[in-house]
């Protein structure tokens, strides 16, 4: 599910030359990752504990293993994962990273949104709605997605409430779950 997903999002040509394009993430981006996680972990927006002082190193250890996980020689649980950079023109302006995970007790399969950020420049211009509209069109008839986010993250909870996501009680505390399944038409 998620090869075609991410496969139909990197040969999306769009609209026109203002709309966001998607390509998968080299080494050379994690530093660009990096910042953009350490900046909403400043505003909330990401976990606070990246701020304490062993905090930047978790952070930095995390960013290479979202890297990593796009690879399954290197993952001891295989679950599909895309570290993606969104562009516009030639300019790096965001990130997000995809995992496809089986749900054993519904035998089927389900697309979570672990992580987005965009630049702060090129926030309000609804590139989160369209990104995150254009992964769910792409789902099969069926799937499901689920996007986490901290109870602080204003910007994607309405994000999702826009694409109707619906909000479920998430176990870990001062995080929010929604969810959405694609049906057929």
């Amino acid at each position: 599910m998620l090869s075609g997903i991410v496969d139909n999002l990197l040969s999306y040509e769009g609209v026109d030359s203002t709309d966001v394009g998607v390509r998968k993430a080299s080494l050379l981006d994690l530093p660009f990752v990096f910042e953009l996680l350490l900046e909403g972990a400043f505003f909330g927006s990401f976990s606070e504990a990246f701020m304490l002082p062993t905090g930047t190193f978790r952070l930095l250890y995390m960013v290479f293993k979202l890297w990593f996980n796009q690879y399954t020689l290197f993952r001891k649980n295989y679950h599909p994962a895309a570290l993606l950079m969104l562009i516009k023109g030639k300019k790096e302006i965001g990130f997000l990273y995809l995992e496809e995970i089986m749900v054993r007790e519904k035998s089927n399969k389900h697309l979570v949104l672990s992580l987005m950020s965009v630049m702060k420049s090129y926030r309000n211009q609804k590139i989160g709605t369209k990104v995150v509209g254009r992964i769910f069109d792409s789902m099969p008839v069926g799937a499901t997605m689920v996007a986490g986010c901290t109870k602080y993250s204003s910007v994607m909870q309405k994000i999702l409430r826009k694409l109707k996501f619906k909000a479920v009680k998430n176990k870990n505390i001062g995080m929010i779950e929604f969810t959405k399944t694609k049906l057929q038409v």
